[in-house]
Formats: C-alpha cells, structure tokens, sequence
C-alpha cells in the first residue's frame, strides 16, 4: 500500500496517494512512517490543520519507535522526527 501511495503521490494524485496511505494505516496502525507520509499529503493539499494533528501523531509513533531502534534505524528515525518538527513549525507561522 505505501509504494502504491508513493506512487500516486509522484504523479501529483494526492487524493490517490491519501487513499493508499489510510488503507496502510488500517493494515499497520500506529506506524510511524504511514502516518508521516499522511501528514506529507495532507500538507501537500494545503490542508494545514489536518496536516499539523497527524505531524504531531507521527512524531509520538516514531519517538517510540526511536526508543525501540537501535543504530541505523535509529538515525532515520531521528530524522524522520526531525523533519515532521520542520513542518509543525512552518505550519504553525501560517
């Protein structure tokens, strides 16, 4: 389902991407790169409230992850937290 999503995402089909995306979710709750790539497309719709709530979710999935992860995993993770920190603030300026 995420490669699907990445997929429609690449051609600009956010609606397509956002479908996959929450289709994922259902199968792999509380995972943390599904939900930041929701936050990615709801931002990407200019949807910021929507956007900034799941940032904020992803950033709580992924701190656990983060705390289960060791080395390699870990950096991406770090990351990944880091970006969606990026866009919380941005969206909060708005």
């Amino acid at each position: 389902m995420l490669r699907e999503g990445d997929a429609f995402a690449l051609r600009g089909d956010f609606v397509g991407a956002l479908n996959r995306y929450d289709r994922a979710d259902v199968l792999r709750p509380n995972h943390g790169e599904t939900t930041l790539r929701i936050a990615r497309t709801l931002d990407k719709q200019l949807r910021p409230v929507e956007a900034e709530l799941q940032y904020r979710r992803a950033l709580q999935q992924l701190e656990i992850e983060l705390l289960r992860a060791e080395g390699e995993v870990a950096a991406r993770i770090a990351e990944a937290i880091a970006r969606a920190h990026e866009r919380i603030v941005v969206l909060e300026r708005r």
